[in-house]
């Protein structure tokens, strides 16, 4: 038995196909709403000032408990950047990605860029977004005294961290 287009498109929908039809774009609305409404969320005025963390206490394995923060007024020497490396650990015979934990490096260079970029508030949420996802390794910028503190990164119009932030640490590595 053959059912032509014509007879398909011809047919009026059933209660199935409008109420899947009518789920699929409360989903997709949903989403693009969510997305604006998280990123809307992390406003710059609930972000406090960065803790301070000795240098000698930073590990990679475990980050710190301290939030990120707005940056003090100093001058930076450098930024403690954790290395970000998968490795594959076989447990029962399957891979999975696993991250290495290393101390992290200190990377000296021109900071102006990647200070000024930390500076920038978060730009305003757009009403759609790509399903991209963007992770940076955790850093901090440390002071002449051998001080660490973790910065809060701005986002990017869709939540993601900021271009310039992103650029600014590439230059470094």
């Amino acid at each position: 038995m053959s059912i032509s287009y014509q007879a398909l498109r011809d047919r009026p929908a059933g209660p199935c196909q409008r109420t899947a039809a009518a789920a699929i774009w409360l989903v997709a609305l949903l989403s693009f709403a969510a997305c604006a409404k998280t990123h809307a969320g992390a406003d710059a005025d609930s972000v406090g000032p960065a803790t301070a963390v000795p240098v000698a206490s930073l590990n990679c394995r475990s980050v710190p408990d301290a939030a990120p923060g707005h940056l003090p007024d100093h001058v930076w020497m450098a930024v403690a950047l954790c290395p970000f490396t998968m490795v594959y650990v076989i447990p029962g015979g399957e891979a999975t990605p696993s991250l290495t934990p290393q101390p992290p490096r200190l990377l000296h260079g021109d900071l102006q860029p990647l200070v000024a970029a930390l500076h920038q508030p978060d730009a305003p949420p757009a009403r759609l977004c790509t399903a991209e996802f963007v992770m940076l390794p955790p850093f901090w910028l440390v002071d002449r005294d051998a001080t660490a503190y973790l910065p809060a990164v701005p986002k990017d119009p869709c939540g993601r961290p900021s271009a310039a932030v992103t650029a600014a640490l590439d230059k470094l590595r």
